[in-house]
């Protein structure tokens, strides 16, 4: 048998991960494309506010169901079909909106989209995690994470494009691009060895980590004997109890409300009316700084990819909080006066950065590290239904709350929630980088975690 060049990196690696983090970009594209389409969908069929509403909080309403129904069928089916399902589901999802005469054709197609969302938020980081060797592995995870944030610009620059003529159609038909080259492309990449293990397919399982390491024989044959044995283990069900899940299940599920209640989404879909109280005046101001915020939300995550594998989670998360937490309390304070607009847009910067820097990496980078393979699917499967829970709660109530109670509690509650997120990081969250996923579960304890 001909092995691959003997280095612990190749381009084959690269590019199906590449390929699967597509569905991160789709994630972050569809979310983000209504914020400049909504406006036309309402011109066109006179819809009311309560229907506006539904078209947009309809997508994270299946989301929800999509991440809490895959942990199963991810093990059932593979992270490979499940990952190609979500691809088609976004294909016609996006066409039915696009070809929509009528407002219930479009709500089914954001139903179709957000239900797709939920199966790639969950089976996106799952399948890279998966595929990725040890040292690596907090780097190429990021790569989801930056088509997310990617995928959320290049939709409001698509909005921006055809705003002009008024095309609300084609800023929804542009995101069946990448969905085809994701949904043709998962046809020739192989399944994850570790799913390959769990079916008894060791030959496929060993065929794959020949493809995907590029190592010297003897170093694919021990990783191949870690995953099998950790294998092995799951099937003669030595496995943690529920009870001992729990203090790993509160981490997850917690880091996903902390991701919400740090006020992202509120400041994605709501920017420019945050950019009016702040004071910018004119809409076009409001829409730039909204793309700013975005673009800055990418970049940040482009440099966290650089140093995790470097400085390892628990450090970027307690610091990014932090940061998040003290820029967020001098918003609160300097919303108010219209003089210091600038200065406030800055502090969002800074609050964008921490943020990327802590949660909004990292939540995802975690929980694919964070349970033992026997434990995964649904662990990650909880984690991303209550994340995207509380992005419900956020997005469906920032403006009622901010209407009762103004700006200013709304930043102060934002900002509590990320130096709790800080203390919490620092006692409950363990350190993974650099450490094989199963290596990571036999180093588990059952009541500590702290690092």
């Amino acid at each position: 048998m001909n092995f691959p060049i003997k280095k612990d990196f190749n381009y084959y690696l690269c590019s199906v991960i590449g390929l699967a983090a597509l569905g991160g970009f789709l994630f972050g594209y569809e979310t983000a494309v209504i914020s400049g389409a909504l406006g036309y969908i309402h011109d066109c069929f006179a819809t009311s506010t309560s229907t506006d509403e539904m078209l947009v909080s309809s997508l994270i309403l299946t989301a929800i169901l999509g991440a809490a129904s895959s942990s199963r069928y991810a093990n059932v089916f593979g992270r490979k079909r499940l990952l190609l399902f979500a691809a088609f589901c976004y294909i016609v999802g996006t066409v039915t909106i696009a070809s929509g005469h009528a407002v219930l054709t479009i709500m089914l197609g954001r139903l179709l989209v957000g239900f797709a969302i939920g199966i790639s938020s969950y089976v996106t980081p799952l399948f890279i995690a998966e595929m990725a060797p040890a040292q690596y592995r907090g780097r190429l995870l990021l790569i989801n994470g930056i088509l997310i944030t990617g995928g959320q610009v290049v939709a409001l620059l698509v909005d921006y494009f055809f705003s002009f003529s008024g095309n609300w159609r084609m800023m929804f038909l542009m995101g069946t691009v990448p969905a085809l080259v994701l949904f043709f492309g998962l046809l020739i990449v192989p399944e994850t060895p570790r799913w390959f293990l769990l079916r008894g397919a060791d030959r496929h399982a060993l065929h794959a980590l020949i493809k995907l390491r590029g190592f010297p024989y003897s170093k694919i044959a021990g990783e191949f004997r870690e995953i099998k044995s950790c294998i092995a283990t799951t099937s003669a069900q030595v496995l943690p109890s529920y009870k001992n899940m729990v203090p790993l299940l509160m981490v997850g599920t917690l880091l996903g409300i902390f991701q919400q209640l740090f006020g992202i989404n509120a400041v994605i879909y709501y920017g420019p009316s945050i950019f009016k109280i702040v004071g910018f005046p004119s809409a076009s101001e409001q829409i730039f700084s909204t793309l700013v915020i975005t673009s800055v939300n990418a970049c940040v995550t482009l440099i966290v990819m650089l140093v995790i594998d470097q400085m390892g989670r628990r450090p970027l998360l307690i610091a990014g909080s932090c940061i998040a937490g003290a820029s967020l309390l001098a918003v609160a304070v300097t919303i108010h006066y219209p003089h210091l607009a600038w200065f406030t847009f800055s502090e969002l910067i800074l609050y964008i950065m921490g943020y990327c820097i802590s949660v909004g990496s990292l939540f995802w980078v975690i929980i694919s590290e964070l349970f033992p393979l026997a434990w995964r699917g649904f662990g990650m499967g909880l984690a991303t239904a209550v994340q995207w829970f509380a992005n419900l709660v956020v997005s469906s109530l920032f403006l009622t709350f901010l209407e009762m109670v103004g700006p200013s509690a709304i930043f102060l509650f934002f900002s509590s929630v990320c130096f709790a997120c800080m203390a919490f990081a620092y006692f409950f969250v363990p350190e993974t980088k650099k450490i094989s996923l199963e290596k990571i579960e036999h180093n588990q304890r059952p009541v500590t975690l702290s690092a």
